[in-house]
């Protein structure tokens, strides 16, 4: 949105919060609002998927905070599985076989690499918006809240993939693993 930071800045001067993960295969944002700033909050929630800023001092801090939260981590239990798996999963081009988390050398050891220009690719091969699920809760009737989510959303970029595959479309989707092929 205009400034960085601008979006926690008004959903903490509106009695919200905000929080975001990622997993496997997914980023999961979140936030909450009082009622009556939820236009408002949800116009500059839109505003990342649809002109993000990508500032490289804001990237680097991102970078930070991923490798501090690696750190934190990389003892506990899960992780210690999650990496496990990953190294003893028989497939080095298995999704499973990746690296499962960020950290500071995963994300810059190649000094080849545009790390602005990789984000904004990453960005315009996967954020798009038929590769995403939206879900807005309210005191609203619902006529309202999906008039405020088409104001606000409809010009999140489009890919579609509906009539090919997604290999055509440009987006090298893993394939869909099932238990039966991790055994063979």
């Amino acid at each position: 949105y205009p400034t960085e930071n601008a979006f926690d800045a008004f959903i903490s001067q509106n009695g919200g919060s905000t929080n975001a993960y990622t997993d496997c295969e997914q980023t999961i944002y979140h936030f909450e609002v009082l009622q009556e700033y939820l236009d408002e909050a949800l116009d500059i929630f839109a505003q990342f998927f649809i002109s993000p800023l990508f500032l490289p001092d804001a990237v680097d801090r991102e970078i930070q905070a991923i490798e501090s939260e690696f750190s934190m981590n990389k003892n506990s239990d899960s992780n210690r599985f999650e990496m496990l798996l990953s190294h003893t999963c028989g497939k080095r081009n298995h999704p499973v076989a990746k690296f499962p988390w960020g950290n500071t050398y995963s994300l810059t050891r190649s000094n080849n690499t545009n790390l602005m220009e990789e984000l904004r690719k990453f960005y315009r091969t996967h954020y798009y918006a038929s590769n995403m699920s939206l879900v807005v809760m309210g005191a609203y009737t619902l006529d309202e809240l999906q008039a405020h989510v088409i104001k606000c959303c409809s010009t999140i970029p489009s890919l579609f993939v509906d009539s090919c595959t997604n290999d055509e479309a440009g987006v090298n989707s893993p394939p869909v693993v099932t238990w039966e092929s991790l055994h063979h």
